[in-house]
């Protein structure tokens, strides 16, 4: 069973209508949960039984009036003849991906963007997502080292100039390994 908890660091005395969603490995996204009013503004819900289709992005989006706060967690259900563990230096048959590699969202919408590797891989990699705009113009958007290899990035509240192609690229030890999703964003 995998339980996830979406509430506030800090107590929080204030209804808000909060949701969870779930986006499976092949980029479809399912409304699982929302409720209105809660208070104090926390919502749990658990994974039981879990096999392979229960793996991807849970996230919970809580909001009240024009604030929304968005926060996530990635669930992996290793095949356990192809999980990689830690320290094996065999890395010739790595995969990383970013799902979706292809979506198209409307303005305003959220989108989510998962990069991981395939097999599971469980060593500590240092991550990067980068965006290329429809331009042509390349910025990192986000960085860190020792982090889990996977990484949920969000974009929230999507306008057109959102669009373009976010790459996530994972480094260990020499080796590098980059991946892209593409982004549309029309009405």
């Amino acid at each position: 069973m995998a339980d996830f908890e979406c509430n506030f660091d800090v107590p929080v005395d204030q209804p808000m209508n909060m949701s969870w969603s779930f986006m499976n490995l092949t980029g479809h996204v399912t409304n699982i949960y929302s409720t209105a009013a809660v208070n104090p503004p926390e919502v749990f819900i658990d994974v039981k039984n879990i096999s392979a289709s229960d793996a991807g992005v849970y996230t919970c989006e809580a909001s009240i009036g024009s604030h929304t706060w968005t926060a996530g967690g990635v669930l992996k259900v290793p095949d356990p003849n192809t999980t990689v563990e830690p320290d094996n230096q065999n890395t010739t048959n790595w995969h990383l991906q970013v799902i979706p590699s292809n979506q198209t969202m409307a303005p305003g919408d959220t989108a989510i963007l998962l990069c991981q590797f395939d097999p599971i891989v469980r060593d500590p990699m240092t991550m990067t997502w980068t965006f290329t705009d429809m331009a042509g113009s390349t910025r990192e958007i986000y960085s860190d080292a020792e982090l889990s290899p996977s990484m949920t990035f969000y974009v929230k509240e999507l306008a057109a100039g959102d669009a373009g192609v976010y790459t996530c690229q994972a480094s260990y030890g020499d080796e590098t390994w980059t991946a892209n999703g593409s982004l549309h964003v029309h009405a």
